[in-house]
């Protein structure tokens, strides 16, 4: 997602003049940001400080002009950005995540009300709603009032893609058949491209869009940007036609923009009720349609992966459904082991890969399916050899953590003793891990209480 409007030329004088009106801040906003972009591969934390600067700058733009729709953009998109990725944040927490997501939400709305037809904002906005929706029932024991607030989110969420395709048909039909330039106003709704693809923070509702390089170094309208929506399978054809268009564009990038949005569409239809799991496996098969894992590019691995993980963990939590539910989370697992089976072989080094291979397993491994009861404990053995390799590789200091905490756990249970458990220091990190695993169904409430939660 493009910064509105271009960064302000930079002055050769030592002294620069401080910002008075809502045009110049909006301009130091953007310098901000892109001072934040700079830093953020080296220093995440140093990163995030500069955008933290960069919304008040957007902010105080707003103060002297309410209606500047491009302050209220660039604040939106950062909110988001924060939110999704908290290892930006001095203190990252579950708490000031959410905080900053409903912030983001609303920033969104404010968006709506001074371009209700910005078709960024509108694809954005539904994004932001799904995530906030997820939040909102991570957990199992959310009241239940909690899940009846996220449903109003995820169905707001379908009716404004819908207006958002409604708005891109408009556009496009304006351009007349044929035409190669894009039917938007070249903007992007990639609200974060800059952290690893098979990295994923929000699992079940990832954000996906397309980027053209060259944008950032201001490179004009001819490398507009474009994103591709798609509403139920009822609008499958305005969707191919429009993907259509984009031949000159990369190929293989917007193929999976439309295979993720076409997920989470499916994911987000049946959480607000619309549709059942068949319809979610509908919409993943129609997404992903080989399931071997065979393509040569790991983000297509990982996404595909991530999307059959959490269908399989919706259908192990409907207990209703009985074998039928507990079959297909099988299946659908397999499908995800396989997919990161092959991302590893393409990207080794990535360790957040391998954590997800040992989630699978142990995941794999407490199904009641007469598969996972015969094979349990090559399943469990298999967890434990992917996170002690994905300890090992370099790289993100909280996954290292994570894996090797979770290779203690499997070894606790295993009958380790708690040997490897005594070089871990019980530190905040780790409690939010053990959280999550709890959560997520890798392991027993008991742990929380080993930790002392």
């Amino acid at each position: 997602m493009p910064k509105r409007r271009l960064p302000p030329v930079r002055s050769n004088k030592r002294k620069k003049k401080l910002p008075e009106t809502s045009e110049e801040f909006l301009d130091a906003g953007i310098e901000l940001e892109e001072s934040g972009d700079r830093w953020r591969a080296g220093d995440k934390v140093k990163a995030g400080r500069f955008y933290l600067k960069a919304i008040e700058s957007y902010e105080a733009a707003l103060q002297r002009n309410p209606r500047s729709f491009d302050a209220t953009y660039n604040r939106a998109r950062l909110l988001y950005q924060l939110a999704q990725h908290p290892n930006l944040l001095p203190t990252p927490s579950d708490v000031t995540s959410r905080s900053l997501l409903e912030k983001a939400v609303q920033s969104h709305r404010e968006c709506l009300v001074l371009n209700p037809e910005n078709q960024d904002a509108l694809f954005n906005t539904g994004q932001v709603l799904c995530s906030l929706a997820e939040v909102l029932v991570q957990y199992k024991n959310t009241p239940v009032e909690v899940r009846s607030k996220a449903l109003n989110f995820l169905c707001e969420a379908v009716e404004i893609f819908q207006k958002c395709l409604q708005v891109q048909e408009s556009q496009r039909a304006s351009f007349g058949p044929g035409n190669g330039n894009g039917a938007g106003d070249g903007g992007d709704t990639d609200m974060d491209t800059d952290e690893p693809p098979g990295e994923p923070e929000n699992p079940a509702l990832s954000v996906w869009g397309q980027e053209d390089e060259q944008m950032s170094e201001g490179s004009g309208s001819g490398n507009a940007q474009w994103v591709i929506v798609q509403t139920p399978v009822t609008q499958t054809q305005i969707l191919d036609t429009a993907l259509a268009q984009l031949d000159a564009w990369r190929e293989r990038e917007v193929a999976l923009a439309k295979a993720n949005f076409r997920v989470s569409l499916g994911e987000a239809s049946f959480r607000a009720g619309l549709t059942g799991l068949a319809g979610w496996e509908a919409a993943i098969q129609l997404a992903f349609p080989n399931s071997e894992g065979t393509t040569q590019d790991f983000r297509e691995l990982c996404d595909r992966a991530d999307a059959h993980i959490q269908l399989a963990s919706a259908a192990s939590e409907k207990l209703e459904a009985g074998e039928a539910a507990v079959n297909l989370a099988w299946r659908h697992y397999a499908f995800a082991a396989k997919s990161l089976s092959a991302a590893a072989k393409l990207e080794p080094a990535k360790s957040e890969i391998h954590v997800a291979r040992g989630d699978v397993e142990i995941l794999r491994a407490k199904l009641g399916v007469p598969a996972a009861t015969k094979s349990r404990d090559v399943l469990i053995k298999n967890a434990g050899v992917y996170y002690r390799g994905a300890k090992r590789l370099e790289g993100d200091v909280r996954i290292r953590i994570e894996a090797a905490f979770k290779e203690a756990m499997v070894a606790f249970e295993s009958g380790d003793g708690g040997e490897l458990l005594k070089g871990i220091e019980m530190g905040p990190i780790v409690k939010e891990i053990v959280v999550e695993a709890v959560d997520e169904g890798l392991f027993g409430a008991d742990w929380l209480s080993r930790v002392s939660l």
